[in-house]
């Protein structure tokens, strides 16, 4: 049956061709001769949402509610708390929603500090789930969460899951709402290859119940609202009619926006500059002012973006001619990312001209970085938020007027799997020189290139280029385990009850003795300790909805537990997650985990060995990872895959393992990963139907290699099981 739709699909596109041609052409060309609207758009009494947009809009790509609200308590403690309410899916049946986010985090302006609330929930078995949204009315719930209402009154109920911080507030709109560009496309723009549509409401008044710290305050203050929807995509494969004639669809609505942008955007800038870091993302801003003005920023560096502004909630004016200047920025190592933290904007439009610059001055909320094995040119995505000050002024041919306030700043980017790669070419201009410069800067070749063209006062040409080869990780220094032994179930005096607590008393160089029994725990180890299962047949730890044990120590050894991790619900879920190095992961048997077994991220020189990984989505996932050992393992029944190397998972030595029964037995998807595949046994070697071709020397050993990618092989696969 697949083989037969991906026929009529490739007949439907072969036959159409010209048609699809001179359709896109038509649009393209209408759109291309209607007049141009003014540069700064300007809305007065504009309609409110209908129930109809405020009710959900599936099916589609992904959907999105969001209150962002920012409240005082009675001690004077200043709070700015996230609701949103995501769904993801490809279904058109609401029972097969792929992915639901509760996003729930507060910051603390006061302190600085970020607190993480979020929870998530991933479809794979077509369940219902804990989220229902509704037709024709913003009525959504997550559990025991909810938001409700139409405008202009809403109220929302959200708890972390020990109700240790509990909001409950009613929100009424003090402005009207408000459509991005709503002159130009009626909210309608382009995301990536696809479309959203985005509403807003830049400012409700907020009074409830906050219950923080063990207490329960009376808060009020302000908040804004948006509703997102759409088809976000970044590749358009037209892989079907239906895709097509959605993508056709929807090309009248968002080309006025592309339109408008590239009418608008500035032509004079001296300078161009591009990069992995921003390529793919963009940038989202909400500010207040203390005058009652708030400002909405929408961003993104492939395209531009624009500004509304609004000086008394009824009144809007969209600015497109937008320049971003980034002043600090937040380095990931993990996805060789860059994120703003404090920024400057200009936006014109006609005599208007609004400058602002952001600061950030609380802790970044990084709960949305998420790495998942995704396709050839993403290894990922995910974004941060952080609360701060906005100061700047706005000036027309009226008035001046300074600007002060709060702001929240939210950037997403997704992770290319070339890492970090920029180009940048300036105009040279000054009394002493005219010219042009380009500089390439690669992290994944540590390299940068610089060439300066001169044209005056004399022609002259200038190539530089810098070479920095990656340092190696450098291995730890081995830990003796000569400390104590503290023991967790059984019946000795003083055993403690939980694993995590034994962990939290323990220092490095001590053992952590798990006697048989059933522990329902997501252990956190953060010291160079060993945690042993006093048999793994009869010691099992289930992680839950999370990752059962999480190594962020070096030196670090387990074994002696089954591991069940089948609720895991996120891409970030393994039964055994390994963030460090050193570290010995051994006779363990993991099963039925949702996403992962074990995931290697980030870390090297860590030996997993004689474990079993069964029933798993994917047995092993070594992600930036090198030096790493995966030696006599039996890895079978993966859903997905029984190893996965990838990306940036390089000097790895994977041998002596039985790979029997997985839908693909291994994946190593780098052409500059070169990883040591050898003395494996594979289910599917072709060696196995010709045991006595291959094996000409009756060692065991088949003369052909065994193909895991284009530059990965086996040399010396085995024609038996190991046992």
């Amino acid at each position: 049956m697949e083989e037969q739709h991906s026929q009529s699909d490739n007949n439907f596109l072969k036959n159409n061709s010209r048609w699809i041609a001179i359709i896109i052409l038509f649009v393209l060309l209408s759109t291309a001769l209607s007049p141009c609207t003014t540069s700064a758009t300007e809305n007065n009494n504009q309609s409110h949402f209908t129930p109809d947009e405020e009710g959900d809009h599936f099916p589609c790509g992904c959907e999105w509610w969001c209150f962002h609200s920012s409240v005082t308590l009675q001690s004077g403690t200043h709070l700015d708390i996230l609701t949103e309410f995501q769904y993801s899916t490809k279904a058109v049946n609401r029972s097969d929603i792929n992915v639901v986010l509760l996003l729930f985090y507060c910051f603390n302006r006061d302190t600085g500090q970020v607190f993480d609330f979020t929870q998530s929930f991933v479809n794979k078995d077509n369940q219902s789930g804990p989220f229902s949204f509704k037709k024709n009315k913003l009525d959504i719930s997550f559990g025991n969460c909810t938001i409700k209402g139409l405008y202009p009154s809403y109220s929302v109920y959200v708890e972390n899951e020990d109700k240790s911080f509990i909001m409950n507030i009613s929100l009424n709109a003090t402005s009207s709402s408000h459509w991005v560009a709503q002159n130009i496309s009626n909210g309608y723009f382009p995301w990536g290859l696809g479309w959203a549509r985005y509403g807003f409401i830049p400012r409700l008044d907020v009074i409830g119940n906050i219950t923080f710290n063990g207490t329960t305050s009376r808060s009020d203050g302000n908040a804004y609202y948006e509703h997102l929807w759409g088809n976000f995509s970044y590749l358009i494969t037209l892989k079907s009619p239906s895709e097509f004639r959605a993508f056709v669809k929807n090309l009248p609505k968002i080309i006025p926006f592309m339109k408008w942008i590239w009418t608008e955007q500035s032509r004079t800038s001296s300078q161009l500059k591009l990069s992995t870091s921003n390529h793919y993302g963009y940038d989202w801003i909400w500010g207040t002012f203390t005058n009652g003005w708030s400002v909405h920023l929408g961003f993104f560096h492939t395209m531009g973006g624009e500004v509304s502004l609004t000086p008394d909630g009824q009144t809007f004016w969209d600015l497109a001619n937008l320049s971003v200047k980034y002043t600090r920025l937040l380095y990931i190592p993990e996805t060789d990312t860059y994120y703003p933290l404090d920024m400057d904007i200009t936006a014109r439009g006609g005599d208007k001209t609004l400058h602002l610059s952001l600061t950030t001055t609380t802790e970044p909320y990084l709960g949305v970085l998420v790495i998942y094995p995704a396709s050839r040119l993403c290894c990922g995505a995910g974004g941060i938020q952080t609360a701060g000050i906005v100061e700047g002024y706005y000036t027309d041919s009226n008035q001046n007027i300074s600007l002060q306030g709060n702001c929240t700043i939210g950037p997403f980017r997704q992770y290319p799997t070339t890492r970090f790669v920029s180009l940048e070419v300036a105009r040279i201009r000054s009394p002493q020189a005219t010219g042009f410069s380009i500089e390439i800067v690669s992290h994944l070749l540590g390299a940068r290139l610089y060439i300066e063209r001169l044209r005056r006062p004399h022609h002259q040409l200038n190539i530089s280029l810098e070479m920095s080869r990656p340092t190696s990780p450098v291995k730890p220094p081995e830990q003796p385990y000569d400390g104590i032994i503290l023991h967790v179930g059984g019946s000795g005096p003083g055993n403690l009850t939980n694993i995590q607590d034994a962990v939290n008393l323990a220092y490095d160089g001590d053992t952590v003795l798990v006697h048989r029994g059933d522990y329902h725990e997501n252990v956190v180890v953060d010291k160079a300790i060993r945690l042993v299962g006093e048999n793994k047949g009869d010691v099992f730890l289930t992680g839950g909805a999370r990752v059962a044990i999480k190594i962020i120590a070096n030196n670090v050894e387990v074994t002696g537990f089954t591991i069940d991790a089948g609720q895991a619900n996120s891409h970030d879920d393994a039964a055994i997650y390994v963030a460090s190095s050193g570290n010995h992961i051994h006779d363990n048997l993991l099963i039925k985990s949702e996403w992962y077994g074990i995931i290697i991220f980030n870390s090297s020189y860590n030996v997993i060995e004689n474990n079993s990984l069964i029933g798993n989505d994917i047995g092993i996932w070594l992600c930036q990872a090198r030096d790493n050992t995966v030696r006599d393992n039996n890895i079978s029944q993966s859903d997905y895959v029984g190893i996965w190397l990838w990306p940036f998972a390089i000097h790895n030595t994977i041998s002596y393992n039985n790979f029997v029964d997985n839908k693909i037995n291994a994946r190593n998807n780098d052409a500059t990963a070169r990883n040591i595949w050898s003395h494996n046994y594979w289910d599917d070697y072709i060696g196995l139907r010709w045991r006595y071709v291959v094996d000409t020397n009756n060692d065991g050993i088949g003369i052909i290699p065994y193909r895991i990618s284009s530059f990965n092989r086996d040399l010396k696969p085995l024609l038996t099981p190991i046992s």
